[in-house]
């Protein structure tokens, strides 16, 4: 009843042109720097995009690609698209070098495999530019990497004279949205619609729930053989299609955002409403 109530909020508000709601695809995330390109894919500048002073220092809030799911012996090899922390991004891995350069690899592979011909879009050439010339100098020479180097952060990119970020353009937007409608899997009938639809293995974790890790909260998660059954895994136990993931998911990071006058603190939980 939760998820189904949550998937109908999604939807009521999606149709309301004042609503929070975002793109198939996309979520909203905390990005607190932004590489600066020219057309040519030439650094330009490191823009922070924090308020506040101190500990108290909140970064501005993106709709961007969503958030690759990171968990077992191979999570490294995940990287999210067209924005992401400093080792996938920059390819600084203090603790090991090596590390650093394989994500920064396929921080790049995931940005042709979703966009094979970069010429497409000036945005995503320019980055790709950027990206494969290793010349990452001028950001560890930046009065903030000292504090980047500390503490880390993601990062994202915009083209500069533009307001919004790469990842934003719509050569972007189109192509996940055809990746998204284009994947055809097993269809079952939805927990939360009850419409046939292609069930998510692994659900999206959902930011701003008090006590939970930094990475998220899982909502529904089937994690340890004990709670299989049948011979499915993980979220196929309880099949929810990709469309009402998507819907319930989104709806719980609006309502959960850090600025949504919809949450509230009862005691050691949160709740939205």
């Amino acid at each position: 009843m939760i998820l189904q109530a949550l998937t109908s909020y999604f939807y009521r508000t999606e149709a309301d042109s004042n609503s929070a709601s975002v793109p198939v695809g996309f979520q909203r995330k905390d990005i607190p720097f932004i590489i600066v390109l020219d057309r040519q894919g030439r650094f330009k500048g490191l823009q922070d995009t924090r308020e506040g002073e101190g500990k108290y220092k909140r970064a501005r809030t993106f709709t961007v690609p969503r958030e690759v799911k990171r968990s077992g012996t191979k999570a490294w090899m995940s990287a999210n698209l067209l924005w992401d922390n400093e080792a996938y991004v920059l390819g600084f891995c203090q603790d090991d070098p090596e590390m650093g350069q394989k994500k920064r690899k396929n921080f790049i592979s995931r940005i042709q495999e979703v966009s094979p011909d970069a010429s497409i879009d000036e945005g995503i050439n320019a980055v790709i530019k950027w990206l494969e010339s290793s010349d990452t100098r001028p950001v560890f020479s930046h009065p903030l990497w000292a504090e980047i180097e500390k503490k880390g952060g993601n990062f994202s990119f915009q083209l500069e004279g533009d307001t919004m970020l790469v990842c934003q353009r719509e050569a972007v937007v189109s192509a996940i949205a055809a990746k998204e409608s284009g994947r055809e899997g097993k269809q079952q009938t939805c927990l939360v619609s009850g419409v046939p639809d292609e069930p998510v293995r692994l659900h999206t974790a959902i930011k701003g729930v008090w006590g939970t890790q930094t990475s998220g909260a899982n909502i529904v998660s089937f994690n340890l053989p004990a709670f299989n059954s049948y011979g499915k895994t993980q979220g196929y136990n309880a099949p929810i299609g990709k469309k009402a993931e998507f819907a319930y998911t989104t709806a719980l990071d609006v309502v959960l955002s850090k600025d949504s006058r919809q949450r509230i603190q009862l005691g050691d939980a949160n709740a939205g409403f």
